[in-house]
């Protein structure tokens, strides 16, 4: 969510990272204080495909370990699917759909979808309801419908995009954490895109994973193909 700060944001997790391991001391500063996730400094941990084929869709089974904040009235922790729109490269235009805890719904799980529109369209956001579960797959997909439309399809609901163009050149998928409390725990699967034929294609072949926020313990592509990818940001206890 909130993806209009994204820029700021990524950019503020990187500041926060420190390597460690050589063993040596240059000079006497202080060590770095750990990074700090905020609503205005999100944290990631996210497979990128920047510059990707010009694409109609794409979509997966995103599947819940265990989605949490301790300050759910102020912060979030989402997990989800980003798809370009507007020829954007970079998600500068985009329709984004997951599962996320926290603010602005409180203390309990919820469905969500929001877009960020060009020609002065701006970001929306949505919370279609449904039930939310753990450790149950879900199927998410985003399908440019033609005539600036984007079809948005949650497991028990569908929504619309309007007034936002094709083609889909950027995709990502992982979690979005905007406090230190966060227990995100997940994978989506079975990743696809569709071309500008509407052909499905198995995987993201081009996507990366880029240095994640320190919060982040762990994510990596399960087997190979990159279809699957898992996260965490530690147990779910």
């Amino acid at each position: 969510m909130l993806r209009i700060a994204r820029g700021l944001a990524r950019g503020a997790c990187a500041a926060g990272l420190v390597l460690a391991g050589s063993g040596m001391v240059i000079g006497t500063a202080p060590a770095a204080p750990a990074e700090a996730c905020s609503l205005s400094s999100h944290c990631y941990g996210v497979a990128t495909w920047f510059s990707a084929p010009a694409d109609n869709g794409s979509g997966g089974n995103i599947y819940f370990d265990c989605l949490y904040s301790g300050s759910p009235s102020t912060n979030f922790t989402d997990e989800e699917l980003w798809q370009g729109t507007d020829s954007s490269s970079g998600l500068s235009d985009w329709v984004e759909l997951g599962g996320s805890y926290g603010w602005p719904n409180g203390a309990s799980r919820y469905w969500f979808w929001a877009d960020n529109r060009p020609n002065g369209g701006g970001y929306h956001a949505h919370y279609p309801g449904g039930t939310l579960s753990l450790d149950v797959y879900y199927p998410l997909e985003v399908v440019y419908d033609g005539s600036s439309q984007w079809s948005v399809l949650g497991p028990s609901w569908t929504a619309t995009s309007t007034s936002n163009p094709p083609s889909g050149k950027a995709l990502e998928t992982g979690a979005e954490i905007t406090d230190n409390t966060a227990h995100a725990v997940g994978r989506i699967n079975s990743l696809y895109y569709f071309d500008t034929s509407d052909d499905s294609i198995t995987g993201w072949s081009g996507a990366t994973i880029p240095t994640p926020s320190p919060i982040v313990s762990s994510i990596a592509w399960a087997g190979s193909g990159h279809n699957d990818l898992t996260w965490s940001t530690g147990s779910c206890s």
